[in-house]
């Protein structure tokens, strides 16, 4: 294997890694339209200043977010954005996702759909043991699960007439 890909299967389980800890994909996505402030993220993600913090310097030695510095001397901020290969990474992961999240919806459905299905063979089976009893009159419906229908009529003894 060449020193390049070496380099390069590395640093993609390096950036899995990062991927999987908490707050991670947050901060990417936050950072993926313009620069923002650690004060703006700490304001508006609920994760604590630490872990903000953690990620952040992950993300910057892994090449994913960069600082920046607006102002000078009082004025002087450092803010936070997405590289190039962050926002590549954000789109693969988003896309990833939601990829997940489809195969979490398929499963559901299925789920759904063998509950429906078990209720309506439930309803199947009572509704052949309700047509089983039913008698009208001389005739007699009956119907057992998975059978057809027989209609039967009874004959009225010779003594039943008197």
């Amino acid at each position: 294997m060449s020193d390049v890909s070496e380099y390069v299967q590395v640093k993609s389980e390096d950036i899995s890694e990062y991927l999987r800890k908490k707050g991670s994909l947050k901060i990417l996505m936050e950072l993926s339209q313009e620069p923002k402030s650690f004060k703006h993220l700490q304001d508006t993600l609920s994760h604590s200043p630490n872990t903000i913090l953690e990620r952040l310097r992950e993300a910057q030695d892994l090449g994913l977010v960069e600082e920046t510095v607006e102002g000078r001397g009082r004025e002087r901020r450092i803010k936070y954005i997405c590289t190039n290969t962050g926002l590549g990474v954000l789109n693969q992961s988003t896309s990833l996702q939601k990829y997940k999240d489809l195969e979490e919806e398929v499963r559901k459905l299925k789920e759904k759909m063998k509950e429906k299905e078990k209720q309506m063979e439930d309803i199947r089976l009572e509704t052949g043991q309700k047509i089983k009893e039913v008698k009208i009159g001389e005739i007699e419906i009956s119907q057992g699960p998975g059978s057809k229908a027989e209609v039967m009529t009874q004959k009225k003894n010779s003594s039943d007439k008197s």
